[in-house]
């Protein structure tokens, strides 16, 4: 797998045999778990010049942002993101464990005021099994044209808070 392919769980991930479920993340019994640390390798060895991918604009803008939210409350170990990436990957973070409820709550709320919008549980839940692509684009039209995003207001995760002095 390249950096620059989009990332998405190999086809017998989520196992759909009775036994492969119930011994999921048992080594020699359950469904191999290995392509967890090819997903996690591939998307950190991404940089900056990966967000061209997104095609300029407000669109690349607004992608910048929802990718510094997603690797924070996601666990990834950078913020970029591709068009092609698969939601369900990308929410499910990179390894085996699981990701807390309230992180990914985190994150929609942190998507929400980027975009300065308040968007129901049926937009949520029907982005799901998209594309981090389609999750944009569906955030770009609910904001509207000439919509500004308040990516000024997030960090990389691996750069210092600024001090704030009175």
């Amino acid at each position: 797998m390249h950096p620059d392919e989009p990332l998405r769980y190999p086809s017998h991930y989520p196992p759909t045999g009775r036994w492969k479920r119930f011994f999921i993340g048992v080594r020699w019994i359950g469904p191999d778990l290995s392509f967890f640390k090819t997903l996690r390798s591939n998307q950190a060895s991404r940089t900056s010049s990966s967000m061209d991918a997104w095609g300029g604009g407000d669109r690349q803008a607004l992608a910048a942002a929802v990718g510094v939210v997603l690797s924070r409350h996601c666990r990834w170990p950078a913020p970029y993101f591709l068009p092609g990436d698969s939601l369900l990957v990308i929410t499910g973070g990179p390894s085996f464990a699981a990701i807390d409820d309230a992180d990914i709550e985190d994150a929609i709320g942190a998507m929400e005021e980027i975009a300065d919008l308040k968007l129901g549980t049926a937009f949520w839940e029907a982005s799901g099994p998209g594309t981090v692509g389609a999750l944009v684009d569906h955030l770009l039209t609910a904001a509207g044209p000439g919509s500004t995003f308040k990516a000024h207001s997030l960090r990389a995760p691996d750069l210092p808070k600024k001090q704030v002095t009175k």
